[in-house]
């Protein structure tokens, strides 16, 4: 295991405070137009397609819940094929995608994805307070999609739904560790304060 450098800071956010993205039985939302529960917002995990059956048992097994159908699907805007399936704990919720194809960047570097109301409203939003938008909106199999990068470089997907889901809400509101570099720390918070609230 490799030592972190000294520089790097983390920064622990709760995603109740940190990820303000929450609507109204979530807590904190400034935006609550388009703010969406915390059921609603995804770790995403690339995996080698040979492991992904066996990975998401693993969650399963180790955190209970359900998942969603498998299926093959183009979810970038260039042309590829990942497997992809919704993990829904308890207490998170985890997309898995194992591409088929070569995973086009930046898809792969984004930690996590975050449902919203309005994308447009949203990636706007972004931007104002501070994020370059890397990956411009577009359509998806059940939506629209956005990538967002956060100064320091933290990478977020905005997506929206053409059919609202419904998924129990959760047990607890998990935690987003986030790693930056000293001299990038506070540009981030302030950033993504900004965003949040």
């Amino acid at each position: 295991m490799s030592k972190l450098p000294s520089r790097l800071n983390l920064l622990l956010f709760r995603t109740v405070l940190g990820l303000g993205l929450l609507g109204p039985s979530g807590g904190h939302a400034a935006t609550p137009e388009i703010a969406v529960d915390a059921q609603y917002d995804t770790a995403h995990v690339y995996v080698a397609p040979e492991d992904f059956e066996r990975f998401v048992s693993s969650l399963v097994a180790t955190f209970g819940g359900k998942t969603s159908k498998e299926g093959v699907f183009t979810v970038t805007p260039m042309p590829s094929q990942t497997m992809s399936q919704l993990v829904l704990t308890p207490v998170g919720t985890v997309f898995v995608f194992g591409f088929k194809t070569p995973v086009p960047y930046p898809f792969g570097i984004e930690r996590t994805g975050y449902l919203v109301t309005d994308l447009d409203r949203a990636v706007q939003a972004a931007r104002a307070s501070g994020a370059d938008v890397v990956v411009a909106p577009f359509p998806d199999p059940i939506g629209k999609d956005a990538i967002v990068e956060w100064p320091g470089g933290v990478h977020m997907q905005l997506y929206w739904h053409t059919t609202a889901p419904a998924h129990d809400p959760l047990e607890s509101v998990p935690e987003n560790r986030v790693y930056l570099s000293a001299d990038r720390a506070q540009a981030f918070v302030k950033a993504f304060v900004g965003f949040s609230s």
